[in-house]
């Protein structure tokens, strides 16, 4: 992209609002938060708040936050950092495209903290970790005594900082026993910040003689994805998800879990993926215990042996992802025309719900409900199955039918 005049002016706008304090003493920008409490050597309160509805957020601003009590006693050990998150109707109207540059920083670092709720209070070292989460509590309602809450962290921040001191001057198994004992002291909502430390994991215990590679090895391949996907590559995400099925240190439930998670995102990353996203359904339906190679045996046969082939492969795995199947689905006509095998209604029916989702995501309604309609006189189809034919066409077009 060119760089022009009217750009810098926008780069530079971004740079000054990141900079920038608010007038109440609070950053509003995370990074900046982050940079002067490195510089400073202070931790950091960080505050996400929705302060244009959420009653909660504008009372602990107002009676709190704001006011020159708590800022004058929080200031001497945090930089305060506040992250304002809009509503849904403010985060769709127009904005200024500095502005919507720090909306979007400002959601990635909701992201990176997993937040759940408005308004969220963390307490922070200045690498990022969290040593303490303060929920909304009315009966905290003076500055004062949100410093007693805040102050009652402070043996919790002791004891990591000790902890993680160890660490460094640790090496081999005893570093990878305290890097669990960190591990496991932290929520589970925010041990992914911890991935400069289960990262080593891989190294410090090689052949899992202490079980803690195996027990991180999840960690580290769900990080590798949300890195991925958090950068607007799902189909990425979903490829680590693919390479971590084949690794001996994760657990069958885990890998179950990057199966499914891989077809997911390789459902929604769009066209060009339909490939992936089948190897990985076929990947999955092969996980389970004497399970054939469904593949192979479809791909070697043919006529109403390929038939039977597909329908069993089918009927193996999570119906959820039948829809994706339509290659193999819209064959079932052709290889059984005389419905040798009683088939065809229900291929027949199923195609018109790989047909009509199409439709459907593409707000078509009239033809998704046409392809319900266009089967309803087949003569393949039970009582049964043109009747769910017709519900479908009417549920998608009412006046249809």
């Amino acid at each position: 992209m060119k760089l022009t005049l009217k750009w810098f002016g926008i780069l530079l706008l971004g740079l000054l609002l990141g900079a920038c304090t608010s007038q109440s003493g609070w950053q509003t920008d995370y990074d900046s938060a982050i940079a002067r409490a490195r510089k400073q050597k202070k931790d950091v309160v960080l505050f996400f708040s929705r302060s244009d509805t959420d009653p909660m957020s504008q009372n602990l601003k107002q009676n709190i936050f704001d006011t020159e009590a708590f800022i004058n006693a929080a200031k001497e050990r945090f930089v305060l950092a506040n992250i304002d998150l809009p509503g849904p109707e403010e985060a769709e109207g127009e904005v200024e495209a500095r502005d919507k540059a720090q909306r979007e920083k400002n959601n990635r670092v909701a992201q990176k903290y997993f937040l759940q709720a408005l308004p969220t209070v963390l307490l922070l070292t200045s690498d990022g970790d969290v040593y303490g989460s303060i929920p909304y509590d009315e009966s905290i309602s003076t500055p004062e005594q949100y410093m007693e809450e805040i102050a009652s962290f402070e043996p919790q921040r002791t004891e990591r900082q000790e902890l993680k001191d160890r660490i460094m001057n640790a090496s081999g198994e005893e570093r990878a026993l305290l890097i669990d004992e960190l591990c496991s002291s932290t929520d589970d909502a925010y041990v992914p910040l911890l991935a400069p430390y289960f990262r080593q994991m891989p190294e410090l215990d090689p052949e899992n003689a202490l079980g803690l590679r195996e027990k991180y090895e999840f960690f580290i391949v769900n990080q590798d994805a949300l890195n991925l996907y958090n950068d607007g590559d799902p189909a990425g995400a979903a490829d680590v998800f693919i390479a971590a099925a084949s690794s001996p240190w994760l657990s069958f439930d885990e890998k179950v879990s990057v199966y499914n998670t891989a077809i997911g995102l390789y459902s929604s990353a769009g066209e060009g993926y339909e490939d992936r996203l089948i190897d990985a359904i076929f990947g999955f339906a092969k996980m389970a215990p004497d399970a054939p190679d469904y593949r192979e045996r479809i791909d070697s046969s043919t006529g109403v042996d390929r038939v039977k082939a597909i329908d069993e492969f089918i009927n193996a795995i999570d119906p959820n992802y039948q829809m994706f199947l339509g290659e193999y689905i819209s064959q079932i006509p052709s290889l059984d025309p005389d419905n040798t095998l009683g088939l065809r209604g229900k291929y027949e029916l199923m195609n018109s719900y790989v047909i009509a989702q199409k439709y459907y995501t593409e707000e078509d309604m009239e033809n998704a409900s046409r392809a319900f309609l266009d089967i309803t006189e087949s003569p393949f189809l039970s009582p049964a199955e043109k009747l769910e034919a017709y519900q479908m066409a009417a549920v998608l077009l009412p006046f249809e039918t």
